[in-house]
């Protein structure tokens, strides 16, 4: 897979969020303009953790992220605890010994991903790759991760979905050494995230672009990282998320994303 350069693109006929406590002037989101958001998938964080006690439970009209690990696949969702643990419980499949078969069939080795319906509630099974196994250095473990963010893209789009709650894929326990630096790992994620965007086929990039991508960051002391590696801003006041009336910044990397970077190597 070639490099792609860098992308950080401009949508100015946004209108500022008079809550945003930035200048308009200074906002940059990298493509595919995942907005960030403060809560996980499920709507809650972990200053919050009851289901939607943040942001609305996910809908039918949404489809959210599971970071499954290897063993949960074969193992089956009943093994599972954390994120992982939390996300099947409200899929309502904590207590089964296996996975649907087709999750089961596709999703045969790391980086692999399988959208699945329960009951009208979508979830795209993910499995990342664990950075405590082998040592990469970041142009590598982007590399890994575009991957990943690449199939999960891909099945986003088979759904007829109009909006997918990501979270960062290997993150927590399988982030390793990149798990030291939220600094380092945010960026990791913006970059593999946008660059599996430019290696969509453009139909893709065109279902992706008519859609709507929230990054869910549960623990709320990383949000300011994602924020920055995601928007390219400095980070938002300490209290800023806990106003109320705030509302996340505005996606800002939807409209002129035609103008895609250049492919090198």
């Amino acid at each position: 897979m070639g490099q792609v350069k860098s992308c950080i693109v401009r949508d100015n006929r946004r209108q500022p969020d008079p809550n945003w406590p930035f200048d308009f002037d200074s906002f940059v989101a990298r493509a595919p303009g995942a907005r960030v958001m403060p809560y996980g998938v499920l709507g809650n964080n972990n200053l919050a953790k009851r289901v939607g006690a943040v942001a609305p439970e996910p809908d039918d009209e949404m489809v959210i992220l599971d970071p499954a690990g290897m063993h949960h696949i074969r193992g089956g969702p009943s093994n599972a605890s954390g994120a992982a643990g939390a996300i099947y419980a409200w899929l309502g499949i904590d207590a089964d010994d296996s996975f649907p078969k087709p999750v089961i069939e596709a999703v045969t080795e790391p980086l692999k991903a399988k959208y699945h319906s329960y009951g009208g509630k979508h979830c795209i099974h993910v499995v990342g790759f664990d950075f405590r196994t082998r040592n990469m250095n970041k142009q590598e473990a982007i590399e890994v991760l575009t991957e990943a963010y690449g199939n999960v893209l891909m099945e986003f789009c088979t759904t007829g979905k109009k909006t997918l709650r990501l979270l960062p894929i290997s993150g927590g326990i399988f982030s390793g050494y990149w798990g030291q630096s939220m600094a380092q790992f945010s960026t990791i994620t913006a970059e593999a995230l946008e660059r599996a965007y430019w290696f969509l086929p453009p139909d893709k990039q065109h279902l992706v672009d008519e859609a709507k991508l929230e990054m869910c960051i549960f623990m709320t002391d990383e949000v300011p990282f994602f924020e920055k590696a995601f928007f390219g801003l400095d980070t938002a006041p300490k209290d800023f998320w806990s106003k109320p009336a705030c509302a996340p910044p505005p996606c800002l990397g939807r409209d002129l994303r035609r103008q895609a970077p250049a492919h090198v190597g």
